[in-house]
């Protein structure tokens, strides 16, 4: 029976290298990188308005409402500028859920890093650190067809559009990349922590000596069935930890 050693991956190339539908952004840190650093700590909202390309707009609505609070209506300054945040946050959170779908990233690094899109509950080594969007152009490219075969009625796809149909009902193109962008923060946060793995298999000779015959490395993630490893293994296999195969090799 063939022998099968299931060992942690080295020289692992990361997922964020990958033909990725996402986009990653993380604020700037000593652990990891994204595909490009978020403008400020907090992200969020100057990130949007980076992405959408609103900068002269944002500034010009700024000025304008501000002008406008303090000459015509009589605000006092602050007040004025918590008016013209709202306003600024309104209009950019429109125009961001129109085009984009998103994700918040959030990180928890403590002898080493993982992350997620929900959030960790230990306050001290975890926070928000990036966001990763996909915009609605690109989905729709990514699910042409599958979208068109919902739609016989030819109608405009939003995110609302329906992808496909499952158990619990329609699967919307939104609920769709959610679940994509999920599964890259998930995979990356795999490749940060080292859970990717690899195995080799071996054989016995008549004689009695072991040989290598194959491996296969990349697996991201430690459950075999949802990585795809058991989909790679040989039919009739054993799995053997490392110290005893070298054993066996060494007689």
């Amino acid at each position: 029976m063939t022998k099968v050693v299931i060992e942690q991956g080295c020289d692992v190339e990361s997922p964020r290298e990958w033909d990725n539908l996402g986009t990653l952004y993380v604020t700037e840190n000593r652990y990891f990188v994204g595909d490009q650093d978020a403008p400020t700590a907090d992200g969020s909202l100057d990130l949007r308005i980076q992405v959408l390309d609103l900068e002269e707009e944002v500034s010009e609505l700024e000025d304008e409402l501000y002008m406008k609070l303090t000459t015509e209506q009589d605000y006092e300054h602050e007040e004025a500028l918590e008016a013209v945040g709202s306003r600024v946050r309104d209009l950019v959170k429109k125009r961001w859920d129109a085009d984009y779908s998103s994700l918040p990233v959030y990180h928890y690094t403590h002898s080493g890093t993982v992350i997620n899109t929900t959030g960790f509950s230990c306050p001290w080594d975890s926070g928000l650190c990036g966001e990763i969007y996909v915009s609605l152009a690109d989905a729709i490219d990514n699910f042409r067809d599958a979208l068109s075969k919902h739609n016989p009625k030819g109608l405009p796809f939003s995110w609302d559009s329906v992808v496909s149909i499952d158990e619990h009902g329609d699967v919307t193109l939104g609920m769709e990349m959610s679940r994509i962008l999920n599964g890259e923060v998930s995979t990356y946060s795999d490749y940060l922590s080292g859970n990717v793995y690899g195995f080799q298999s071996y054989e016995e000779n008549e004689d009695g000596s072991w040989e290598e015959t194959g491996s296969c490395w990349g697996f991201y993630g430690s459950d075999a069935k949802e990585n795809g490893m058991t989909d790679h293994l040989p039919e009739a296999h054993e799995f053997i930890t490392r110290e005893e195969m070298n054993e066996l090799l060494a007689n």
